[in-house]
């Protein structure tokens, strides 16, 4: 009886002893298995990935080589990402960025590009002689909803643009310029780039499908048309208080018609 319990003991303890080591090799293994893992997910990072990192890490050389070999093999977002890395970094000459541009029409991303053709033909920056009836065409693609903006919180050094498609689209009906001149549908478009559609005192969450950044030059511009009752009908209330609110964001053309016009006088319409 002796002799069984012994044996019985030593089983138990080589049976342990197996276990224990096990268990260290086991867990070498799934180690081994995690980093083959994450080898394999760094592998299958996008292109377009790698560019946002060589960006942030400024390695703008090998940002530039990635996107120009995307753009070799047709990749119409790549052209449109190499636009604004050559702008950025004043690599060519404008009618080769126009053209990268221009390209990227092509792909589902085409609002994006269409709104940064836009901005530089209205504003005529980077050698790019002002054209505005090219402006309101490529405008008219985007949408006015300043997509430019949207994308480019990703890619901080890239945002140059200031205001929203619809601002641009408002000016351009407002002054007829590259269109024909329509009061009615600049306070449109003006009303759209604040995100007010005709209630300032609305929740911005009740229009949905329109922009809802405060943009100062659109506030100023909707509360002349309605002092003066252009495309609208005139109504001073509603004239100081986008006039207000301009002024209150110093705006300069906002702060001269306030004190031009004696603003200050209906403060109890406010």
């Amino acid at each position: 009886m002796k002799k069984v319990y012994s044996i019985s003991i030593v089983m138990l303890l080589m049976t342990s002893m197996i276990s224990c080591d096990r268990k260290p090799n086991q867990k070498i293994n799934n180690n081994n298995e995690t980093n083959i893992l994450e080898h394999n997910t760094i592998k299958k990072k996008k292109p377009i990935e790698l560019v946002s990192e060589y960006i942030k890490e400024e390695k703008i050389k090998q940002a530039v080589d990635l996107l120009e070999k995307m753009n070799t093999e047709g990749d119409y977002l790549a052209k449109y990402n190499l636009a604004k890395l050559y702008i950025r970094e004043s690599y060519i000459k404008p009618n080769e960025i126009i053209g990268l541009l221009k390209e990227s029409l092509k792909s589902k991303h085409k609002k994006y590009a269409a709104h940064l053709l836009g901005y530089l033909y209205f504003e005529g920056l980077l050698g790019v002689e002002k054209n505005y009836a090219e402006a309101f065409k490529y405008f008219k693609i985007s949408g006015g909803n300043g997509h430019e903006l949207k994308l480019d919180r990703i890619w901080n050094p890239f945002i140059f643009i200031t205001k929203p498609g619809n601002y641009y689209l408002g000016m351009h009906y407002y002054k007829g310029l590259g269109t024909n001149q329509s009061k009615s549908m600049a306070f449109k478009y003006f009303d759209k780039t604040i995100g007010i559609a005709s209630n300032p005192f609305a929740h911005f969450s009740d229009n949905k499908n329109i922009e809802t950044s405060f943009q100062p030059e659109a506030e100023f511009m909707l509360g002349k048309m309605y002092y003066y009752g252009e495309g609208v009908s005139i109504n001073i209330k509603m004239a100081l208080y986008h006039i207000k609110r301009s002024y209150n964001s110093e705006y300069p053309e906002a702060i001269k018609f306030w004190d031009d016009y004696k603003l200050w006088k209906y403060k109890s319409k406010i």
